[in-house]
């Protein structure tokens, strides 16, 4: 009995000193816990931040000249909270604004437009909310008949706010060898935009800002010249196009919002 007693009681005095290193090496960590607890919950809330990133589902592209209409297939896949963004680009003043766009024979909603005037370059942003899966046309159609030629490009998110999934666009335009804009953002959005250039007297290709991923960049038959990318998001996002030689450009950007 004294034995098992001496025994009990030095199991206890161990359990008991094992309590206390756990204790001592917490508190040189700075750990309590409640902050135990709070880690278990950020790590909870990784995983839900995880599965609502905004992730890039599809890109297509299309051009042509002297039409009213351009029609471009897109893919669109099945991931949830989905967004598709509509670039166009076109030269020849405000002969040349869209006048609809669908995908699917849905309608898709202006975002932005911003253009040198006359005869210059002009660039659109449109949006569909939850575009339907599977593969069916985007139809731009424009208010006349393109001389210069044009450019549409199409983008499909998944991840993205249904309810508001857009931050408000931001346009520049100008005649010079640097398109930019300064966009208003947050860390938990992906910030898009769409540049257009006259790309008659130019030759070069045009350079995204460092931190920007190329979506595409194509020049129509003509003058007309449409580039897009992507940049993570922070309170304050420069996008921006360089080239070599003085040149009329349009840039619309605007911050996609992550699914809550």
């Amino acid at each position: 009995m004294r034995h098992s007693h001496w025994c009990e009681m030095k199991r206890t005095q161990i359990i008991l000193l094992a309590g206390l290193v756990a204790v001592l090496l917490a508190g040189s960590f700075g750990v309590t816990q409640s902050s135990f607890i709070d880690q278990e919950t950020s790590t909870d809330n990784a995983l839900v931040i995880a599965t609502s990133w905004i992730q890039i589902d599809a890109v297509s592209t299309g051009t042509d000249d002297d039409v009213t209409q351009l029609t471009v297939p897109h893919n669109t896949g099945s991931g949830n909270n989905r967004l598709m963004l509509i670039s166009t680009y076109a030269k020849g003043g405000t002969l040349y604004n869209v006048s609809s766009v669908t995908y699917n024979g849905q309608p898709a909603q202006y975002v932005g437009r911003d253009s040198n005037g006359g005869n210059g370059i002009i660039t659109e942003i449109w949006k569909l909310v939850a575009p339907t899966s599977g593969t069916y046309n985007v139809v731009v159609t424009w208010a006349g008949e393109h001389n210069y030629g044009c450019v549409v490009g199409v983008i499909t998110f998944t991840g993205v706010n249904q309810t508001t999934p857009l931050g408000t666009a931001v346009t520049a335009n100008g005649d010079s060898q640097l398109a930019t804009v300064n966009v208003s953002s947050s860390t938990d959005e992906l910030v898009f935009d769409a540049t257009g250039q006259d790309n008659k007297d130019v030759t070069s290709d045009m350079t995204p800002g460092a931190n920007q991923t190329q979506q595409w960049q194509v020049l129509s038959p003509s003058y007309a010249k449409g580039a897009a990318s992507t940049e993570a998001g922070a309170a304050t996002v420069t996008m921006s196009w360089s080239w070599t030689t003085d040149t009329e450009w349009a840039i619309v950007a605007v911050p996609v919002k992550p699914a809550p």
